[in-house]
């Protein structure tokens, strides 16, 4: 698995070939004109059997939308019923998928995987949509069956019948316009069109069917011509009765109960109950008639997804409604992480003075790590030949077979080649949460030490690298160290934090355990810190090692991690100083588990990670090549020899092995 995680990567390459935008966050994919938001997955094995390829299907299907779909017509269906909209939206998923199989095989294939998962799963504990579609409303019931036997490969209208006779009825008797949506596929941009179907299937079951005139008893041809002229009622028939039957008769079809008229008095009891049971009786068969009262007072229900995302985010939300020790770890975006740059600040006297007192007494381990790399790297630099070559000097070992033509003439020299001894960059990545402490003889000051030491070091023996730091912040974003009053980092920083407030706000309405717990003690937002990149020498950033807030490792490592990836070299390094296990989620024993995975990630994308503990030998809980640091003496004569190797001799081993 590389390191950015699947739905992002496949988000980017997906929205690149259709020119979308994509955004990673949250739990729920969605789409708006031009744009796609798909869910920041991190991991997704507790979604069941092929979930990675059934996530793939659901940002095919959302990038579907965002290409095709004309979203002012959910408005105009929506003005006029929820039943409506919900209609029209299973009508433009069909259509959606399709489009998309006709424009790629494996968007084909993907939204079958889809399709499939969303036929048999429905999260842990929740209904299958087979079953929905077994024990739901017959509206509802009938918007699922629309999306799952009208796409490509979609199930026969046989299983529905088998499930769901009422609903299987439905589908017949609309079939001829449900077929009109097959032919809508190669066109683009075509909602208008579904919104014409939708609005006619609609119609048709939204509008009872006209009541029968029943015959007039004990009445003559010429009996409706009175002595006064014609439509004269006879006595006991008055106008006003007729209206009130006709208002009954109206009121009857949409399932209320009729007026009783002025002069026929109440109805006897006996004839009401039996109205209401035939009421009742033709509604319960799924009559016309029924159907029209269900459709008119049908609103979404809770809880019943009507369409894939809607089902994956509630499969995702159910793993909320678990007990602690149950839940993944989801990382649900890295889009609101903030970063503090000071490699490039104008840095201030104060922080100038500080960084000269760490240089001063990290000078010991400097120049003993600067001569440990200086000497292992002297033979590195000896040239080695290289026979068989077309220059450079002649090999003596070939005269003889040259002598006797045995030898190509062009091939007989022997070239000297200098191996290059430095293919490595290394990335140094410092815990700042508040367990380092501050001070003379914290965690965070060695750690400050340690890193001046290796930017030295590594300085001197010209091998590239970077040091960085990591941490949490909250809303009192201005009293963070790194940011502060008055900063100029501040404005933008706490506008993005904001922005992220404003999504989980949103999140947190929806009132489950976990969402009250992080209101209640407020949002973390990851801070990143780069104290000197790539492209400076100027180490005076290390000066802003500090301890801070709570420390969300497996992010902070990812992080490094991708931009450890974009280096040039063929090897590449993360020492990585910590003082402890990670703090900072809703459970720390899962974002312990979330770090042994982000390391594993990493390793597997062929970075190299060590862990140098501060003070705490925790680090051997997740990295599989770890020092431990208990002062700076320790780090000069047992660390540093450790390090060495690290650095040098399975770079030298690897350089062989690649030659």
């Amino acid at each position: 698995m590389t390191i950015d995680h699947v739905m992002e990567r496949i988000g980017r390459i997906v929205a690149a070939d259709q020119g979308l935008e994509v955004h990673v966050r949250g739990a729920q994919a969605f789409a708006t004109p031009g744009a796609v938001t798909i869910p920041a997955i991190e991991a997704y094995e507790y979604l069941g059997r092929n979930a990675e390829r059934m996530l793939h299907g659901v940002l095919d299907h959302e990038c579907g939308h965002a290409s095709d779909t004309l979203f002012e017509y959910f408005k105009k269906a929506q003005d006029i019923s929820p039943a409506l909209r919900a209609l029209l939206n299973a009508v433009e998923d069909v259509y959606i998928e399709g489009r998309q199989a006709r424009r790629y095989i494996g968007c084909g294939q993907n939204l079958q995987a889809m399709n499939d998962w969303f036929w048999a799963t429905e999260g842990k504990g929740g209904k299958t949509v087979s079953q929905q579609i077994a024990e739901a409303d017959t509206w509802t019931a009938f918007l699922l069956a629309v999306v799952v036997t009208q796409h490509e490969g979609g199930r026969p209208l046989s299983v529905i019948e088998s499930l769901n006779p009422a609903v299987h009825k439905m589908l017949l008797e609309v079939e001829p316009e449900l077929r009109k949506i097959k032919p809508l596929f190669d066109q683009p941009r075509a909602t208008a069109s579904c919104y014409e179907i939708a609005k006619r299937i609609y119609d048709h079951f939204a509008t009872p069917p006209p009541p029968e005139p029943e015959p007039e008893e004990g009445r003559g041809e010429d009996e409706d011509k009175g002595e006064g002229g014609e439509g004269e009622p006879e006595e006991g028939e008055g106008g006003e009765a007729q209206a009130a039957e006709g208002e009954a008769q109206a009121a009857e079809g949409e399932g209320a109960e009729g007026e009783a008229s002025d002069e026929g008095g109440e109805p006897e009891e006996g004839e009401a109950a039996e109205g209401e049971a035939s009421a009742a009786e033709g509604e319960g068969k799924g009559t016309r008639a029924g159907r029209a009262l269900e459709i008119e007072r049908w609103s979404p229900p809770e809880g019943v997804p009507l369409d894939p995302t809607q089902a994956i985010e509630r499969a995702l939300t159910k793993i909320f409604e678990q007990p602690s020790e149950t839940l993944p770890y989801i990382v649900f975006s890295h889009e609101w992480d903030l970063e503090r740059d000071f490699s490039h600040d104008e840095h201030s006297e104060e922080v100038t003075s500080r960084y000269a007192r760490l240089e001063k007494s990290a000078r010991e381990a400097t120049g003993q790590l600067a001569q440990a790399f200086e000497v292992s790297l002297q033979a590195r630099r000896e040239r080695r030949p290289v026979a068989n070559s077309d220059e450079g000097e002649v090999d003596a070992s070939l005269l003889a077979e040259y002598s006797v033509g045995a030898a190509n003439p062009d091939r007989i020299y022997c070239d000297y080649v200098a191996e290059d001894e430095r293919a490595a960059a290394v990335a140094v990545l410092i815990d700042c949460s508040g367990s380092m402490g501050n001070g003379e003889g914290s965690k965070s000051h060695l750690a400050a030490q340690t890193a001046v030491a290796l930017h030295r070091a590594l300085s001197a023996v010209q091998i590239p690298h970077e040091v960085t730091g990591f941490t949490t912040a909250s809303h009192y974003l201005d009293e963070h160290p790194w940011f502060g009053e008055g900063s100029p980092h501040t404005a933008a920083a706490l506008r993005q934090f904001r922005a992220m407030e404003a999504v989980h706000s949103d999140a947190m309405a929806r009132g489950t355990d976990l969402l009250r717990f992080a209101r209640s003690h407020g949002i973390y937002a990851p801070v990143h810190a780069v104290f000197k990149d790539f492209g400076t020498e100027d180490g005076r950033g290390l000066a802003h090692i500090a301890g801070i807030g709570n420390n969300l490792d497996g992010e902070a490592v990812l992080w490094q991690a991708r931009r450890l990836a974009r280096r040039p070299e063929s090897r590449r390094i993360m020492l990585v100083c910590s003082d402890g296990f990670p703090a900072g989620s809703y459970d720390n024993a899962q974002g312990a588990r979330y770090l042994k995975e982000a390391v594993r990630r990493v390793l597997d994308a062929g970075i190299e990670v060590y862990g140098i503990g501060m003070q705490s030998g925790a680090v051997s809980q997740f990295y599989p090549v770890h020092l431990v640091c208990a002062d700076m003496a320790d780090l000069s004569k047992l660390a540093l020899g450790a390090l060495s190797e690290v650095l040098i001799e399975n770079r030298q081993e690897r350089a062989w092995v690649t030659l």
